[in-house]
């Protein structure tokens, strides 16, 4: 429904004209009326048919085109026919009155074949256009609801929102495990450490096979005299092998301390890991609220304002006397004077009936405009509109205009049911795209108020049912193609919501909060499904810490204790075996010359 203003002011233009005729005019015809409408317009006025039946009192137009003085190429109007009856007793006090009027087959906008530019005559005054050759749509829109360039996108307060980061929690904890890279060192440093010792052990026996060796030969073979230097050596490797099981028994001890110090070490470490676990595994929560304006609120902007439209044409076809009823530019002045006592031009009943759109659909409608007048100051009763839909889908518009006694109480319901709506894409790919397809139907019910000082007030709600959802994908920082996945299963399963729009503010500046199940319906599945990731992300990191921990960290300990172990019993070992070789080279060696000789 749009330019409904422009529609109710010309056909008060109409009943003027066709009051100039009744008042004296009774040769005014097709071309003379034509030419007045012309001259009101400011662009071409085509009919087929024009005519005043004094008579019956009545005015009929047949096929007529209205050019758009500003679009040459495009109609502002036209309808397939308009009948207008008079009140014949209301003409004789100089009012008009129309008792009933049909207006049918309604168009706006409607292409032209031939130029609709008006050529004016050479003495011709200019003609001023006033608000009701504006051809422009004026819409109410919802200033303020856009996202100014550079600000705080919804999409930016979503993701920081999050407090879990699904997509990189198993990498990041596994990476952040202090555990792994320790065992790794000290294997790296036990490694090291057992090296010297294993060495020095090798050696020792090593010295004292070659000991064993020497004295395994015969006694003659040990004679000073003869073989002096092989007793030497033995003896020299007896004396190495004693100093490299010393620095082994040392080493031994230090490495019984070290390994103390690092099983505590490492167990510290153990704890915290095990409370890295579970840390930041607290319950995700989502914003209801942002959600709704995420995904649905591109919608209800759209809606809204199509509604506060459809509203504020009703209120625009108000008459405004200081435009709509000038001086003709081409015909008789017609001054009415002061206003005083009942309204000059009245229309008590008028049917019209056209197409229209509104929620995104088209229709055809029909329906009654009452108590239309030029003054509804001076009216005992207000304006009122019915415009119901003809067949499918089903819409019922209703207002009232009420402007007696001074008031200013204007009113509009919209009921809607089984409007079929096209595709939508709800969210956006910075947080989470969800599709909706066109299968979906959508139920209106809407009332709107503005009083006194333009003050808006009212709800909408709006329910769509039929929902076919898909959700197309999340931000990696939620979970990604894999969230989306497990997304999809949740919202798949939603088969209606509804969004609630309360307005506020006034019509120049309307205000709206919204609401809707939607937002809830959805935080709560992504709710659950980021808790089952990090349930699931929990089992896993588990066990790689298990793994870790029974693994390389119980191998490493193992491998300690062992090596300590047999670095002990090596030396023990050694050394018995180092002291049964130094008496054995000992006695081989003979009486010392330091010793005094018993036998003397």
């Amino acid at each position: 429904m749009i330019r409904l203003n422009q529609l109710i002011t010309r056909l008060l233009i109409i009943a003027l004209i066709a009051l100039a005729a009744w008042m004296g005019r009774a040769h005014l015809g097709k071309k003379a009326l034509v030419y007045h409408l012309q001259s009101y317009v400011g662009a071409r006025v085509d009919a087929k048919q024009l005519s005043l039946n004094r008579s019956e009192a009545s005015v009929f137009l047949n096929q007529v085109e209205v050019a758009d003085p500003q679009h040459e190429m495009k109609n502002l109007l036209q309808f397939e026919a308009a009948s207008l009856k008079l009140d014949f007793d209301e003409l004789k006090n100089r009012r008009i009155v129309i008792e009933d009027g049909r207006l049918s087959q309604i168009k706006f906008s409607a292409p032209r074949t031939t130029s609709g530019k008006l050529e004016l005559g050479v003495f011709d005054p200019a003609i001023r256009f006033s608000k009701i050759d504006a051809t422009e749509k004026q819409s109410a829109g919802v200033p303020g609801r856009g996202v100014p360039a550079g600000s705080y996108s919804l999409a930016q307060r979503w993701r920081d929102s999050l407090t879990v980061d699904v997509s990189q929690s198993d990498v990041r904890v596994a990476q952040s495990f202090e555990i792994e890279p320790l065992v790794n060192q000290k294997s790296e440093q036990w490694a090291a450490r057992f090296k010297e010792p294993i060495e020095r052990i090798g050696q020792v026996e090593s010295s004292l096979s070659m000991v064993e060796e020497v004295l395994s030969k015969p006694v003659d073979y040990l004679n000073p005299l003869r073989s002096g230097d092989k007793l030497t050596a033995a003896i020299e490797a007896i004396e190495t092998s004693l100093k490299s099981l010393e620095r082994v028994g040392l080493l031994v001890a230090e490495f019984e301390l070290q390994s103390q110090k690092d099983v505590y070490e490492l167990s510290q470490v153990q704890m915290r890991d095990q409370q890295l676990l579970t840390a930041g595994n607290d319950r995700q929560k989502f914003d209801a609220n942002l959600i709704n304006q995420l995904l649905v609120g591109e919608i209800e902007k759209q809606l809204v304002a199509n509604g506060l439209d459809w509203f504020q044409q009703f209120r625009n076809s108000l008459p405004d006397p200081a435009t709509d009823f000038r001086p003709l530019k081409r015909g008789r002045d017609l001054h009415f004077g002061n206003p005083s006592g009942p309204p000059k031009v009245e229309i008590r009943k008028l049917q019209i009936d056209g197409a229209a759109e509104f929620a995104n659909s088209h229709f055809n409608f029909a329906g009654t405009i009452e108590n239309l007048c030029d003054e509804p100051r001076l009216s005992l009763h207000p304006i009122k509109f019915k415009l119901r839909a003809q067949g499918d889908p089903q819409v019922v518009v209703s207002g009232t205009l009420d402007r007696t006694a001074g008031k200013q109480h204007d009113t509009v319901q919209f009921s809607g049911i089984g409007i079929p709506q096209p595709a939508y894409t709800l969210g956006n790919e910075d947080s989470m795209l969800i599709s909706m397809t066109d299968s979906s139907n959508l139920h209106v019910d809407a009332t709107l108020n503005v009083g006194a000082g333009e003050k808006l007030s009212g709800t909408m709600t709006f329910k769509f049912d039929n929902v076919m959802l898909h959700a197309d994908s999340v931000h990696p920082v939620a979970g990604g193609t894999d969230t989306a996945a497990r997304l999809n299963e949740s919202v798949s399963a939603i088969r209606t919501f509804e969004v609630t729009t309360s307005l506020g503010g006034t019509m120049a500046r309307p205000t709206t909060t919204l609401a809707s199940d939607l937002g809830p319906q959805v935080a709560l599945a992504l709710e659950t499904l980021l808790q089952e990731s990090q349930q699931l992300a929990l089992r896993k990191r588990e066990t790689l810490l298990k793994r870790t921990v029974d693994g390389e960290l119980a191998q490493l300990k193992q491998n300690v204790t062992q090596g300590i172990s047999d670095l002990n019993e090596s030396w023990r070992a050694n050394y018995s075996r180092l002291n049964r070789l130094k008496k054995r080279l000992s006695m081989a060696q003979g009486p010392s010359r330091d010793r005094p000789n018993k036998l003397r």
